[in-house]
């Protein structure tokens, strides 16, 4: 059967109700069209009745609205720029251009047009709301965050607008304002079971790393029975059962957390930061409590942005950077840098598979982020030590035997390299790998809590063998 909406036929089939049908009866089988899906033809119908009414406002509307829906943008963004000619004082019409903006991955257009929807309608929450995504998404966290509580005190069942606000907050590290937020988010009644997984983790993750067990607890409970409905938790689940595993490991070894301390410590990093927080380790025949960073968005990917320079590193840069103004001068500074890139997903192990180039792009990688690193720290006397990877304690059983040698190669080789270019510009370094590996390469099992992260008292014994003075090499 020939497809109606292809070739001759489908241009006869749309461009005859036109000679017949006035523009309302049109305008009706434009929307039937699109509540049922033919989008395409109802895109065509738009045009046909353009040809004949070239300034209709409502056709030209729903003409960019379609070519939204199917990605067609430049044709959104040319019939939003009409409308603006036509009906200038319509905030809708800067609203739906400003999303046609994110789709061009036109930041200044989308940005510029919510500025503009918000200056023509200053009730709407959902265009403060995107004005706080864009700054978000480049780093710039406190100007979305006025963004964010703009559109929940506009709107308090806007529920993206709280996820938003939390979230900003917390890569700020301004974590008790972060969980006021989320107490007050739980009661809105919007927020899907997902989004209140989320935020009940991040109270549960704040509340860990301020040494509030109750609160914590607390939160986990709730939060288990949160995600018996939700159907695919994702790295939800995981963040969960880390939690769970924290709790479990304080309660099993109190000795761990109750160990006197006369100073603070600091440790900035991903997932590692949360495992140490709280706990004791000695430097320098001194005891030091660890006060630690979640850098949430030292992914890889933002990792990969942070050395290039790239734009889109803003958002790790600026939560290191609000991480380090807490931090006081001439402190000891744990940095936990890599651990991300050596993954069996990592960019890092993609490059070695492909064997281009791999070890200059390592060094590169090492280089640019101890720049980087010194640039932040500059005259600030601080006592910095570099984490390295612990060996790789991930399943591996996906991996064929040379890809597994090829990751068990790339762990050894990222330590060698960041050990070597730390201790050359005078830092320290922590050689976790040594400390973790086994005979075959892969973890001794002895320091590890899970696949990933070890367990909360590692740092603690491992440093007192394996921590490596600057100027060693």
């Amino acid at each position: 059967m020939a497809n109606p909406e292809s070739g001759s036929s489908a241009a006869k089939a749309i461009s005859l109700p036109v000679a017949h049908l006035d523009t309302g009866s049109a305008l009706e089988q434009i929307q039937q069209d699109y509540r049922s899906g033919r989008l395409h033809r109802a895109q065509r119908l738009c045009r046909d009745l353009l040809q004949h009414d070239e300034d209709n406002v409502l056709v030209i509307r729903q003409l960019g609205v379609i070519s939204h829906r199917l990605e067609d943008f430049a044709t959104a963004k040319e019939c939003f720029f009409r409308l603006i000619r036509l009906t200038p004082d319509d905030a809708g019409v800067y609203y739906n251009l400003g999303h046609t903006g994110i789709g061009l991955d036109d930041v200044d257009l989308a940005f510029a047009a919510f500025a503009k929807t918000v200056e023509l309608d200053p009730e709407r929450a959902a265009a403060y709301n995107n004005m706080g995504v864009l700054l978000e998404q480049r780093g710039d966290y406190e100007d979305a965050i006025d963004y964010f509580y703009e559109a929940s005190e506009l709107d308090p069942e806007h529920a993206l607008s709280r996820m938003h606000l939390s979230r900003a907050l917390n890569c700020v590290h301004r974590l008790q304002e972060s969980n006021q937020v989320v107490e007050s988010s739980l009661a809105v009644n919007t927020l899907s079971p997902l989004q209140r997984a989320e935020l009940l983790l991040r109270q549960g993750q704040n509340s860990w790393l301020a040494g509030d067990q109750a609160t914590c607890r607390r939160v986990v409970s709730l939060c288990e029975h949160v995600l018996a409905h939700v159907q695919e938790p994702g790295r939800l689940g995981g963040r969960f059962r880390l939690l769970r595993s924290l709790l479990k490991f304080r309660r099993e070894n109190p000795a761990c957390y109750e160990q006197p301390a006369t100073h603070t410590a600091y440790y900035l990093g991903s997932s590692h930061a949360l495992t140490a927080a709280n706990t004791v380790l000695e430097l320098d025949d001194i005891a030091y409590r660890l006060e630690s960073f979640c850098i949430e968005t030292a992914t890889a990917a933002d990792l990969r942005c942070l050395v290039a320079g790239q734009p889109a590193a803003g958002r790790c840069t600026a939560s290191f950077t609000a991480a380090m103004h807490q931090v006081p001068d001439k402190s000891w500074v744990l940095l936990d840098f890599g651990e991300p890139l050596c993954r069996p997903y990592g960019s890092l192990f993609q490059r070695l598979k492909q064997q281009e180039g791999f070890e200059q792009v390592l060094q590169d990688l090492v280089s640019d982020h101890l720049d980087f690193v010194a640039q932040q720290c500059a005259k600030r006397r601080l006592k910095l030590v570099f984490v390295g990877v612990p060996a790789n304690n991930c399943d591996m059983q996906d991996l064929s035997v040379e890809d597994q040698h090829r990751l068990l190669l790339l762990t050894e080789q990222f330590n060698r390299c960041l050990e070597r270019q730390a201790l050359e510009r005078g830092f320290y370094f922590l050689d976790l790998f040594t400390a973790t590996v086994g005979g075959n390469g892969k973890s001794n099992k002895y320091y590890h809590l899970d696949a990933y992260r070890l367990r909360p008292d590692a740092l603690g014994q491992i440093v007192q063998g394996y921590l490596l003075l600057p100027g060693r090499t």
